[in-house]
């Protein structure tokens, strides 16, 4: 049974997801092979313990990970490498959408290009040949820079320099 974040308490909930998507992440980039709770624990940044309990949840919800006890075993995420088309209802994908935009949509590459995909989904036939600001396929990070999270500055700095620029517009 999957633990639900106390009402009183929603940066929590946040910082599940975002813990969560980095695990998944590291799960899979370790490109079919076991991955050990002590070596998740250490690209996360958390105890073992959070890792065992994360992984829990994922599986409690259907995420195919497996897990092997002794020498050389760990965990894997048990998908293939490339994932056919899939069809979603417009609600599905604005569901998808607001969960994205809840967490940010610069945690990662990966965020951020799934929520321009979803996006470009909902627009009007005439309207989906255009380019997006961003392209539809961000590269996946290189091993230097994959486990590095944006600062808030970063996420947020972007809002502050538009919001800046709609001020210097708005007094001429």
């Amino acid at each position: 049974m999957v633990r639900p974040v106390a009402p009183t308490q929603p940066h929590l909930g946040r910082l599940r997801v975002e813990r969560q998507h980095r695990l998944i992440e590291e799960l899979r980039l370790a490109a079919g092979r076991h991955a050990t709770a002590e070596e998740l624990a250490a690209a996360l940044r958390v105890d073992v313990r959070t890792v065992e309990r994360d992984i829990a949840r994922l599986r409690d919800i259907g995420l195919p990970i497996s897990a092997r006890r002794g020498p050389g075993g760990g965990f894997r995420l048990d998908v293939p490498p490339a994932v056919g088309p899939v069809r979603l209802t417009p609600g599905e994908i604005a569901a998808l959408i607001a969960s994205v935009a809840s967490v940010g949509p610069y945690v990662s590459a990966t965020a951020r290009s799934a929520l321009d995909r979803l996006i470009q989904a909902l627009q009007p036939s005439a309207d989906r040949h255009l380019p997006a600001h961003t392209p539809a396929h961000t590269p996946a990070p290189d091993a230097a820079t994959r486990h590095r999270v944006p600062t808030t500055e970063e996420r947020h700095g972007r809002r502050h320099h538009q919001a800046e620029a709609a001020g210097r517009l708005g007094r001429r």
